[in-house]
C-alpha cells in the first residue's frame, strides 16, 4: 500500500560495440516473455561499471569483444563490482562463440524471477503486513534522510504521531476484522492525502507516524495537522458498516525537537496525548 512510484522494471545491461545488438537482445527479450523489461546498452565497458553503481540491473549480457573489455578480465571485473549479478559472456555475433539464445533465455528467465522473489522479501521485510504502510525499520531510514536533507537544505520536517479515538470501542463493538478493515481505511486516506514523497507508517496497535520533509515551520505544520485532522475525521466506510471516528494527532519538528526517530517521538507522543485530552474534554462538555 505504501506509494513510492511505480514499481521497477526488470532492467537488462548490454555491453557490446555491435550497433545491431540492442534490436537483437530485444527480440530475446520478447522471447523470454520479459517484454516490459527495460534494456540499458552501453558500448564500452567502462559505462557499464558506471551504470552498474547507479542503477539497479537485474542481468548483463556482455560482449567479450567490446573495445575495452579485454576478454575475459571484463567479465572477472564486473563480477568483482556486482558479485552475485547474473553474467551471459559471449564473443560477439560474428565469432565462433555467440550467444545461446536457448540458454540466454532460460537465465534471463531466472534471473527476472530471483528479482521479484528479491522484491518481495524485502517488501515483507520492510512493510507493515496488515495495511502495506511502511514498518518502524523502514520509518526510521526514511526519516535518517529526511533529517539529512533538512540539514542541508534549512528547511525543517515534520513527525505527525496518529492515534485513533476509541479504536478500543470499535474493536469491542464490531469485533477485530471490523477494526483491521477501520486501520486499513486510515492508512489509505492518509496515503491518499500526502505527497509521494512523505513516509506513512504504522507502529502497530492503531499508531501511526507521518514523516514530512520541507514543512518550514511550525505554523505550516499545525495547518497540515489541522487539515489531517479534519480528513480523518470523515466517516470510514468498511465492510457492513459505517464508522465515525477521530485522531488524536501531536507533531514534532526535525532537526529543531530531535534528529532520531525516539527523540522526535517522545515529544510528539506528548504533544499527541495533550491533543487526546483535549479531544476527551470536548466530548464531554
Amino acid at each position: 500500500m505504501q506509494r513510492r512510484g511505480p514499481e521497477p522494471r526488470f532492467r537488462v545491461l548490454l555491453v557490446s560495440d555491435h550497433r545491431q545488438e540492442p534490436e537483437e537482445v530485444g527480440r530475446l527479450l520478447r522471447r523470454a516473455g520479459l517484454a516490459l523489461a527495460c534494456l540499458e546498452h552501453t558500448a564500452t565497458l567502462a559505462d557499464a561499471i558506471g551504470l552498474l553503481a547507479d542503477q539497479a540491473i537485474g542481468a548483463v549480457l556482455l560482449d567479450l569483444c567490446t573495445a575495452d573489455a579485454g576478454g575475459l578480465c571484463g567479465l572477472v571485473r564486473l563480477q568483482s563490482i556486482a558479485p552475485g549479478l547474473p553474467i551471459l559472456a559471449y564473443a560477439g555475433p560474428h565469432d565462433a562463440s555467440p550467444l545461446d539464445q536457448a540458454h540466454a533465455v532460460t537465465c534471463l528467465q531466472r534471473a527476472a524471477r530471483k528479482r521479484e522473489q528479491d522484491r518481495r522479501l524485502a517488501h515483507v521485510a520492510t512493510h507493515d503486513r496488515l495495511t502495506g504502510l511502511a514498518n518502524r525499520w523502514l520509518l526510521e531510514e526514511r526519516l535518517k534522510r529526511a533529517v539529512a536533507q533538512a540539514r542541508r537544505s534549512g528547511q525543517a520536517g515534520c513527525v505527525y504521531f496518529f492515534d485513533l479515538d476509541d479504536f478500543k470501542a470499535v474493536n469491542d463493538r464490531l469485533g477485530h476484522e471490523a477494526g483491521d478493515h477501520l486501520l486499513q481505511s486510515f492508512g489509505n486516506r492518509l496515503l491518499r492525502s500526502l505527497r509521494a514523497t512523505d513516509t506513512v507508517a504504522r507502529l502497530g496497535g492503531d499508531e501511526f507516524v507521518v514523516v514530512m520533509d520541507r514543512i518550514g515551520d511550525r505554523a505550516n505544520g499545525e495547518r497540515v495537522r489541522t487539515r489531517l485532522q479534519r480528513l480523518l475525521s470523515l466517516p470510514h466506510a468498511i465492510p457492513g458498516h459505517e464508522v465515525q471516528t477521530s485522531a488524536s494527532i501531536g507533531m514534532a519538528l526535525f532537526p529543531d525537537e530531535g534528529d532520531d526517530l525516539d527523540a522526535l517521538l517522545r515529544v510528539s507522543d506528548r504533544a499527541m496525548y495533550h491533543d487526546k485530552q483535549r479531544h476527551a474534554v470536548q466530548a464531554g462538555s
